[in-house]
């Protein structure tokens, strides 16, 4: 795509989605499918490597 044709960079785009999402403009509960906490990271990376699971969006809570 032509540069003047794009509106806003990568960062402008991220900014925008996270802020969407933080005033709840779009929900993404239905796409979290699963949530590990940061001492369950192989856990997390070997549920992701085995196929046989229905991951479509995963979290890592790192404050715990």
């Amino acid at each position: 795509m032509p540069v003047e044709y794009v509106r806003w960079d990568s960062l402008a785009n991220f900014q925008q989605a996270a802020r969407l999402i933080n005033t709840g403009y779009i929900c993404t509960d239905g796409m979290i499918t699963h949530r590990f906490k940061a001492n369950q990271i192989h856990e997390a990376y070997n549920t992701l490597l085995s196929k046989n699971t229905d991951m479509l969006q995963v979290v890592l809570d790192w404050a715990t």
